[in-house]
């Protein structure tokens, strides 16, 4: 069986750290091979093999590191595809013909028949082809969301084309195609980086399958860096929510369902995916049994008072639970909702194009959107004592990783009321 792993190489320590390779293992043997970065060992996770840490540099560090244990498995899954066996003679050819690298003397090997059969791509079809092909393929597979960035993913590829003058193959997937991409997400596009970065690890996502559909992509992919950044969290405050919850719209039916619907959010934490499939079979004495949209797992949400009152407002009326509209419109009307609220505390959002820092003032009203209900019931419900660990049964988080964004802010908020109450 064939496996890769990341070690660390300590018999090669220096004082600038200790060497980091990645070790392919194949029946019996192994073959190991430079990652080119060293680390700190005290720092270094032996069962994730990675970097411990969230700090800027060490995501940028891990993510080259594995990069580089990308190009091993990449090699060696080619070769299974086309029925290639990979040997440790065969991977070590590759892996210095495609990185360009000089083999150290001590992996250089007899001319055997597995080392000199390079694989030949085998080019099926167009890229845009291709990626349709993908589309459909996982159209059964994964939620719908999902698909519709995949489907935009091709749509940027598409402009893309035009703007860089070339038409994108999968031999042209190089690293000049990865920085005028990036470049035309940046600077012509204005996107943010966790935008980008979106695009660019469903691009990769592609890339993958096409390698193991034998399309064989130029290899460069697995070096591309998929740029991630933290998305402000913007919720309301308890005093804002009440605010809302209580304002006089019996003259304003349109705005008055869409804050029965947006509160209803903010009492229950559903995404509006769930909220627009609620009916009232979903409704078991006081608690809403929903499997949801996104995850598919079941939830179980306690239904609290002012979410009752909301159930009881509408009991009958709707085929669904809510008087729900589309997405579209349904952030349209929050937002002149949220205005007419005098939700307008300026809110500053800190977002990166590249390495570029872009700070924009906004007041609240203007960044009010469908998903603010969940995150507001997310941080309210860790204002009001209750454990992330319970939270996440609510909500249907599957990892504590995304919680802890929102138990920050929450221990930000308490420094500051304490600090108030302190002087």
């Amino acid at each position: 069986m064939a496996t890769t792993k990341l070690i660390l190489r300590k018999n090669k320590s220096t004082t600038t750290g200790v060497p980091v390779y990645v070790q392919y293992c194949y029946k019996g043997g192994t073959a190991t091979f430079s990652t080119g970065e060293k680390v700190d060992p005290r720092k270094w996770s032996v069962r994730k093999e990675c970097l411990k840490g969230d700090y800027r540099e060490t995501i940028i560090q891990n993510a080259f590191i594995e990069n580089e244990k990308a190009k091993v498995e990449t090699i060696v899954r080619i070769a299974l595809v086309n029925s290639i066996e990979p040997t440790l003679d065969y991977v070590r050819a590759k892996f210095y013909e495609e990185t360009g690298r000089a083999r150290p003397k001590s992996s250089r090997t007899s001319n055997s028949k597995s080392a000199s059969s390079p694989y030949k791509p085998q080019q099926k079809g167009t890229l845009y082809a291709a990626f349709e092909e993908f589309v459909k393929t996982n159209a059964h597979k994964r939620a719908e969301a999902t698909i519709t960035v995949y489907r935009s993913t091709l749509k940027h590829l598409k402009a893309f084309h035009t703007y860089w003058g070339r038409k994108p193959s999968f031999r042209n997937m190089d690293a000049n195609f990865y920085d005028g991409l990036t470049s035309y997400f940046f600077e012509e596009l204005e996107m943010a980086n966790s935008t980008a970065g979106k695009y660019i690890k469903t691009l990769k996502t592609f890339l993958h399958w096409a390698t193991d559909q034998g399309y064989g992509p130029n290899p460069a992919f697995i070096k591309w860096v998929v740029f991630r950044d933290d998305t402000e969290i913007i919720y309301l405050s308890d005093e804002e929510l009440q605010r809302l919850y209580q304002l006089d719209l019996r003259n304003n039916t349109r705005l008055d369902h869409i804050r029965d619907c947006f509160c209803f959010q903010c009492f229950t934490g559903v995404r509006y995916s769930d909220l627009a499939q609620l009916k009232p079979e979903h409704i078991k004495g006081d608690t809403i049994v929903l499997n949801t949209i996104k995850t598919r797992k079941t939830v179980k949400i306690p239904i609290i008072s002012q979410a009752r009152e909301i159930i009881d407002k509408y009991e009958g009326q709707y085929i669904n639970l809510l008087p729900v509209i589309s997405n579209i419109k349904y952030n349209i009307y929050l937002k002149e909702l949220a205005q007419l609220a005098g939700l307008d505390s300026l809110e500053t959002i800190i977002h990166y194009r590249g390495g570029r820092r872009v700070e924009t003032t906004f007041e609240k009203w203007e960044l009010v959107t469908t998903h603010t209900g969940r995150r507001t019931f997310i941080t309210l419900s860790l204002q009001k004592g209750m454990r992330p660990e319970v939270l996440m049964k609510v909500t249907g988080h599957s990892s504590i990783k995304t919680l802890m964004r929102y138990v920050k802010i929450v221990e930000t908020v308490q420094k500051e009321e304490m600090m108030k109450a302190w002087g």
